[in-house]
């Protein structure tokens, strides 16, 4: 049995941690140990010693008193098994802590994590919802709108069409007295050249005053006729296909996707699917 020889005092870990401890150790130039094989509590280097201390220099397996006294542990810090084990497992101790406090960290936000999709899921369902009511109420707009411009045609056909009748029909009354007139002139003319020339010098000033007048009237026909109020197809698809394109580029401007925007998309929307199939009145 080797002399007994007094160890060195073992040095405290109070305040230290394992990492702060392994670093103080990988600074020193690491000795060539031999590969730590035993799976008994003997000693690697001297296989008849048991092992009862631990190295806290070096960092490997317990080791003998051999080592310790005599060997490449000497004058390392080192501690007795039975001291050196509770020491360790508080040092073990701290870092189950701080891992299991990191995993609750962790857990906490992957909940989280979990809520805001959650979340995100119940915003987009929610989002799909209130595009549909927009979406629906923009085709009920759309369809009001197609009905109120097809009465508007409707009606703004009518009033032409009577305002054209009505013109007819003066016409038509104009056309008979002058048709009468032909005739009766027509007829004086059939009797001979004396009475032709006697209805001539009788009525030549009346005829003369009648063709200018109705050569004025056939001008002012005319000439309201033109001004007659017209509803054309030209007319009312021009204004519609200027609203279909302002509808159509408030569309495309509608993106999602980002937080800046979604706002912004919303708004246009309702102001779109408001503001968006408003036609002039055609009466």
């Amino acid at each position: 049995m080797p002399q007994k020889q007094s160890l060195p005092k073992p040095r405290s870990f109070k305040g230290e941690t394992i990492k702060e401890r392994y670093r103080s150790v990988v600074s020193k130039p690491a000795p060539a140990y031999p590969e730590y094989t035993s799976t008994e509590a003997y000693c690697n280097s001297h296989p008849d010693e048991e092992v009862t201390y631990f190295c806290f220099d070096c960092l490997v397996p317990p080791v003998c008193s051999e080592c310790v006294i005599h060997g490449i542990h000497k004058d390392h810090e080192v501690m007795h098994i039975k001291k050196g084990y509770p020491a360790v497992k508080d040092k073990l101790e701290e870092v189950i802590q701080g891992l299991t406090a990191s995993v609750e960290n962790l857990q906490g936000d992957k909940k989280v994590l979990q809520n805001k999709k959650e979340l995100v899921v119940d915003q987009s369902e929610a989002a799909k919802a209130q595009l549909k009511t927009l979406i629906d109420d923009l085709i009920t707009r759309i369809e009001k709108k197609e009905k109120e411009l097809m009465r508007q045609i409707v009606l703004a056909t009518e009033d032409s069409l009577k305002e054209l009748e009505s013109y007819e029909r003066v016409i038509d009354d104009k056309l008979a007295t002058l048709s009468n007139n032909i005739k009766y002139i027509q007829e004086n003319m059939a009797n001979g050249p004396l009475s032709t020339l006697t209805f001539y010098a009788d009525n030549n000033k009346l005829l003369v005053q009648v063709a200018d007048q109705e050569m004025q009237n056939s001008e002012k026909y005319e000439a309201r006729l033109m001004a007659t109020s017209m509803i054309t197809p030209d007319t009312i698809l021009r204004e519609v296909k200027g609203a279909a394109n302002n509808a159509a580029e408030a569309i495309g401007r509608i993106r999602f996707g980002t937080k800046k925007s979604k706002v912004n998309d919303r708004n246009e929307l309702k102001s779109f699917s408001k503001n968006s199939i408003e036609v002039d009145d055609y009466t």
